[in-house]
């Protein structure tokens, strides 16, 4: 049984998959599955990832099943592919990895050993936005120390690719809404206010943004956002004001990241350069 399974989904990304693949197979820890999920892509990168990883068992290509005809939009929502690879996953601590995103080489040696000693259920690392590998970060980030309501009341800090967490925890899979993990996030920690939590404050992920992320599109992302909170429960009002502070969080934390960029403690290095080196660490883990 490998010690962590990667759930990955894709669906017409073949331009990302040689990349995707070499940069699992630097990993330092090599105790890992990956399951791959196809869905649906007509670009040929099932055939691709195939060939790239004949000789690698590791590596699981998984194809979903067709969504029903005249099925809603919801339907070719990330959370499908997701909890697909959740059914297939043999290990017991999950990690998630989307196509176009990239790992330090030391990601899963440093993070298991730090969720190993602190007796984990869930953990995350810093991680860098970028747009080419070529380039400098764009921002970095660091999710806080302590994960709470009050954390989870007004954004979602907990960011998909650095997370590593006790399978049985995602019994049930993600909800199939748009901001999938956010409500998932939200009622583990109510369900489990106990869940014992840790953010490591190293350089270990990097979130690729381009003009295909989700997250890109603002008015779409706020009513998402704004279903969300109702899909927890809190009523019109309560919605519409957490939205609301949620708003003003987004705008803070893009203000912030445009005057932090000159000042990064990576300085002007590619994301390239990054990979080769030791991993950043950060003061601490901030809010």
């Amino acid at each position: 049984m490998p010690r962590v399974s990667i759930v990955t989904p894709f669906r017409n990304a073949a331009r990302f998959l040689p990349g995707y693949v070499a940069n699992l197979r630097r990993q330092s820890c090599d105790d890992w599955e990956c399951l791959a999920i196809d869905d649906g892509s007509s670009d040929g990168g099932a055939g691709l990832l195939e060939r790239c990883v004949a000789s690698d068992r590791r590596f699981r290509l998984l194809r979903l099943p067709e969504a029903r005809p005249g099925s809603t939009p919801l339907a070719r929502l990330p959370a499908r592919p997701r909890n697909h690879g959740l059914a297939h996953v043999l290990s017991p601590l999950v990690a998630f990895l989307d196509i176009d995103d990239l790992w330090h080489p030391r990601k899963l040696e440093r993070q298991l050993a730090f969720h190993a000693a602190g007796q984990l259920d869930l953990s995350v690392t810093a991680y860098g936005r970028f747009r080419s590998a070529r380039e400098p970060l764009l921002a970095l980030r660091c999710p806080p120390a302590q994960l709470s309501a009050i954390s989870l009341a007004d954004a979602n800090p907990i960011p998909l690719l650095t997370v590593l967490v006790r399978t049985e925890l995602l019994a049930g899979g993600f909800p199939t809404i748009p901001h999938e993990d956010y409500l998932l996030w939200m009622n583990l920690q109510r369900r489990q206010p106990g869940l014992r939590f840790g953010s490591l404050p190293e350089l270990l992920a990097f979130y690729r943004l381009h003009q295909n992320n989700q997250s890109g599109q603002p008015l779409q992302v706020a009513g998402w956002t704004y279903n969300l909170y109702r899909q927890y429960g809190l009523s019109r009002t309560g919605a519409l004001t957490r939205l609301g502070r949620w708003g003003l969080g987004h705008l803070r934390r893009q203000w912030q990241e445009r005057q932090q960029q000159a000042t990064l403690p990576c300085g002007t290095q590619s994301v390239e350069s990054l990979l080769a080196a030791q991993p950043l660490r950060l003061v601490t883990a901030s809010a």
